[in-house]
């Protein structure tokens, strides 16, 4: 932040209350009014560097959002991939059971 806001703020703190108004009393006030505008200007244009920050992290944030949908298609890819090779495993498994199941038991007396 622009240490001049906070130099601003604590100016217009020093500053008496205004009154009734009088010649001291104006004074007073178009001295606040000042330094409001200058306090305006300067939140301005911090308003508008920080825009300019959350505008170009929302480019980032959606650059990552769209590598993370990426990855994830490219995850679910893969997984259908290797699951159809699992099925074709467990087939596989399942013939060798069946034929060792056919063989006649050996036992030795």
């Amino acid at each position: 932040m622009n240490p001049k806001i906070n130099e601003i703020l604590e100016s217009m703190k020093q500053r008496p209350k205004a009154g009734p108004i009088g010649s001291s009393e104006y004074r007073t006030i178009t001295g606040l009014s000042i330094d409001m505008a200058d306090l305006l200007v300067l939140l301005a244009e911090e308003s508008e560097k920080n825009a300019k920050k959350i505008a170009k992290l929302t480019n980032v944030l959606i650059g990552l959002t769209i590598v993370i949908a990426f990855l994830t298609s490219v995850l679910v890819f893969f997984e259908f991939r290797t699951e159809n090779k699992k099925i074709d495993q467990n087939n596989h498994f399942k013939t060798e059971q069946t034929q060792q199941n056919k063989q006649p038991n050996i036992t030795k007396k």
